[in-house]
């Protein structure tokens, strides 16, 4: 058996690497090509869709249960296949916890759903790695060409991993080493409560269950909850507004063990500007309350970030796109940096 759990470890760290090396090294190239060829078809039909399906990817909560947007509506099957790529170095310390953070975590979503009148029903699973910084120069170079502050980031060495948190003097979770494996499995169900021709409201509830097999997630034997509200109002041709807002509720165990607040609460909201009938750009804000009990620590207390891209509608014809690049608006409350890579297949 460990034989084939390490085999399989492999296979998942080599296909990440080799996905997200060929995806995110390139990724402003790519986006200036996918932009410059969208841009230049003709006018097609614009399909629904409501902010970017990601959450905050701090690599010490993928455990817990944030759910987010549907970045895709559409009667019958669809299937969504998210790539995030998140690099961070975070080192904060108080009198009573100490927390390091060097690690780069590729994730792969894949989402199955399935919508009929005004219900929609939906699965989603993770691949998860945690790797050590192969996008750290890339990310050096992205904070000093926009003049974002870069932490303890100049001081650091490359290419390393790290992950450590110790509370009252005594070791929570250490880690050095790559880690790769299946994320928990969520599934959840939506109901439209009331719709216009420009408006809709829609309430969900969800349950994520204990899949996960990375060492990150300790035992595992959590189930959460979720329950949350989403409202989507079209303003004009060009300008439209979408928001999230719900609680999922948190069963303890792995590595925080009884440190787990009993619920999170969260929060996303922006606005979509549509540039031509298949391009639209995107600005999402995005906020969850402290998960961990007691913590003064930025990285596990509020979290607040800001995700900036675009989505674009049909770029092959069933086929819907989404580029975003997250940053942490709260310094240190969220990675420094994510690049997020999403299609949606409607059948």
């Amino acid at each position: 058996m460990m034989v084939i759990f390490g085999n399989r470890q492999i296979l998942y760290t080599a296909v990440f690497r080799a996905i997200i090396r060929a995806i995110f090294v390139t990724f402003p190239g790519f986006m200036a090509v996918l932009l410059t060829v969208t841009l230049s078809m003709g006018m097609a039909a614009y399909a629904s869709a409501a902010g970017l399906g990601t959450r905050d990817q701090n690599p010490l909560l993928q455990r817990f249960y944030l759910p987010t947007l549907n970045p895709s509506e559409n009667s019958g099957w669809q299937s969504s296949h998210l790539f995030l790529a998140t690099n961070t170095y975070q080192r904060d310390a108080s009198p009573s916890e100490f927390l390091e953070m060097d690690v780069e975590m590729y994730r792969y979503d894949l989402s199955i759903g399935y919508q009929w009148d005004q219900w929609r029903l939906t699965a989603t699973t993770a691949l998860i790695s945690y790797q050590s910084g192969a996008l750290d120069e890339v990310i050096d170079s992205f904070h000093q060409f926009f003049n974002l502050p870069e932490g303890g980031r100049p001081n650091n060495p490359n290419d390393r991993i790290n992950l450590d948190y110790r509370k009252n003097g005594l070791v929570v979770f250490s880690q050095d080493f790559r880690d790769s494996g299946l994320g928990d499995l969520a599934i959840s169900l939506s109901k439209k409560i009331w719709a216009t021709d420009t408006a809709a409201t829609e309430i969900s509830v969800g349950v994520e269950l204990p899949a996960g097999e990375l060492s990150v997630y300790g035992d595992n034997s959590g189930v959460d909850t979720a329950f949350w509200i989403t409202h989507n109002w079209i303003i004009n041709p060009t300008m439209s507004v979408f928001g999230l807002l719900g609680r999922s509720y948190l069963e303890t165990g792995g590595i925080f063990n009884d440190q787990i607040k009993d619920y999170v609460k969260f929060l996303q909201f922006g606005c979509e500007y549509r540039i031509t009938e298949q391009v639209s750009a995107v600005v999402q804000f995005d906020f969850h309350s402290p998960i961990i009990k007691d913590s003064t620590l930025n990285a596990l207390g509020k979290s607040a970030q800001i995700q900036t891209g675009f989505k674009v509608s049909d770029w092959v014809e069933g086929y819907d796109v989404d580029l975003f690049v997250s940053e942490d608006i709260k310094i240190g409350s969220a990675p420094d940096v994510s690049f997020g890579l999403g299609f949606t297949k409607r059948y």
